[in-house]
């Protein structure tokens, strides 16, 4: 618990340390497998790691009990194992899209980093629940890896401008004024944002379309 401080709790601030000092002392005197899970626990809070990370964490510690529970390490595993294939799932629907837009061939330039995008998303939202979330995401930080590669690598001033004013106008014939490289990229930009515009007026009665074209 003494992790959820969030700054400024000197209470929990001491509780922490004063846990972990005890804790760590305490190691070398537990039987080897508590050890162990104490110190991975130290070493990566609950709080501050994956929740994957944790369970498969916690599926060793179960089965290096010497009583065992075999309906809770059953349904620790059917849990593990239903998260790792809902997010492999959602890297391979992540690197479809990534391969069909192409943007990679037409700007070589540009950084090929899904898995390192899908991480972010993955740690930021966890749980079954988001995983729409986390595809979108990642999806929105790839191209903003791709809209900055292409303002510092390659890119002329001229070209930025036209780039600038085409998302301004925010239709779909603002991209015939781009080069062909941009062209590709603001169709990718201006679908994907719609995509999640569109989602989030259903369910939230908002858009938010028009302010991102006014923060340009």
């Amino acid at each position: 618990m003494s992790h959820l401080d969030m700054g400024g709790e000197e209470l929990l601030c001491k509780a922490r340390v004063f846990s972990r000092h005890h804790l760590a002392s305490a190691v070398r005197y537990l039987e080897p497998s508590l050890g162990e899970y104490v110190r991975q626990s130290l070493d990566h809070p609950y709080h501050l790691s994956l929740t994957q990370y944790k369970a498969r964490h916690h599926l060793a510690y179960l089965q290096s009990l010497p009583v065992r529970d075999t309906a809770l390490e059953r349904l620790v595993a059917a849990e593990f194992q239903l998260n790792r294939s809902l997010h492999q799932k959602e890297m391979q629907a992540i690197k479809r899209w990534w391969m069909e837009l192409g943007l990679v061939q037409e700007i070589p330039v540009v950084r090929d980093q899904v898995l390192k995008w899908y991480m972010w998303s993955m740690t930021a939202l966890q749980g079954r629940s988001f995983s729409r979330h986390r595809v979108q995401i990642t999806k929105i930080i790839a191209l903003v890896y791709v809209v900055d590669d292409i303002f510092d690598l390659v890119a002329t001033l001229d070209e930025l401008s036209l780039f600038a004013e085409a998302v301004k106008m925010w239709n779909s014939t603002a991209a015939e004024s781009l080069p062909s490289y941009m062209r590709s990229c603001y169709k990718a930009l201006y679908t994907v944002t719609n995509e999640i515009a569109d989602t989030a007026e259903k369910e939230h009665g908002l858009n938010h379309v028009n302010h991102l074209r006014k923060a340009v």
